[in-house]
């Protein structure tokens, strides 16, 4: 599947992609009888004025048949957009007003799936004999019963090792995840941490300004590095999923675009990190 850079979730949309079943061999062949039948795959600040040059170019032929097959286009988003906000939007079709989630901290509080106040497509899904699966999707932390498997994401809250005690914009491993579940149902951590290892949830927090300034070059390599092992992961942990345990409907995320489209590229008039053009 193509992984492109782009740019950041909030101060763009979110592209959602839905394949049909037959795609699932782009993440690996089906070993089961059972297929999904419903993938919907979020890349957090997907924009279309970066995808569609690297489509003309025929680096992203996977998307490119995707797009010619269906349907694609712009779509509006929530107002001030961030991940969580949005993809709560996304799950629940109502405004953040209305289902609770209206940012990272609410109330003083990180946003969890606790203050949902709208019904969500998960539940809704399982209620009704769909078999759900969900992986990395942000604001899903703790996890709820559905009824496949789900997989929390961006605000999952860590440990003092994991330096992510408040869940905001940082990758604790699953077995530094402190303060709710991040796996439903418990029993698949065994088989996860066999299967794919002791994988990191969503990804790193970007270096501040103060901690890059005098070593841009050593912090940045390493910061990327970290970030190509967290993709690396999160698709190992994707293709499992996929491959091994197929649900009616399915949607992953995947989240480091959007920290390098943060750091790297002058987004947002307040963006301080790190510009190569300048650096």
């Amino acid at each position: 599947m193509d992984i492109p850079v782009k740019r950041s979730c909030l101060a763009s949309l979110i592209l959602i992609a839905i394949l049909a079943a037959s795609a699932v061999s782009a993440f690996g062949q089906d070993k089961n009888t059972k297929k999904p039948k419903v993938i919907v795959f979020g890349v957090n600040g997907a924009e279309l004025d970066i995808l569609r040059p690297l489509i003309v170019r025929g680096e992203m032929p996977n998307l490119a048949k995707l797009m010619d097959m269906g349907v694609s286009g712009s779509l509006r988003t929530v107002a001030a957009p961030n991940c969580p906000k949005a993809y709560t939007t996304i799950q629940t079709s109502m405004p953040p007003e209305q289902h609770g989630v209206t940012g990272f901290i609410v109330g003083g509080i990180t946003a969890n799936t606790n203050m949902i106040k709208e019904r969500p497509l998960w539940d809704i899904l399982s209620k009704n004999g769909v078999g759900v699966g969900m992986a990395n999707v942000p604001a899903t932390f703790p996890v709820q019963p559905v009824s496949g498997y789900m997989i929390s994401g961006m605000l999952t809250r860590g440990n003092a090792e994991s330096k992510c005690q408040d869940g905001v914009l940082c990758a604790p491993k699953l077995s530094q995840v402190e303060g709710g579940d991040p796996v439903y149902p418990k029993t698949l951590i065994p088989e996860l941490t066999k299967e794919v290892g002791d994988f990191y949830i969503d990804c790193e927090r970007m270096p501040g300004e103060g901690e890059i300034e005098g070593h841009e070059q050593e912090v940045v390599t390493k910061w990327l590095a970290k970030v190509d092992e967290i993709r690396a992961q999160q698709t190992k942990l994707f293709d499992y999923l996929l491959t091994n345990h197929p649900q009616d409907f399915t949607m992953m995320v995947q989240s480091c675009e959007d920290r390098v489209g943060h750091w790297l590229y002058p987004i947002q008039p307040f963006n301080v990190g790190y510009n190569p053009k300048v650096n």
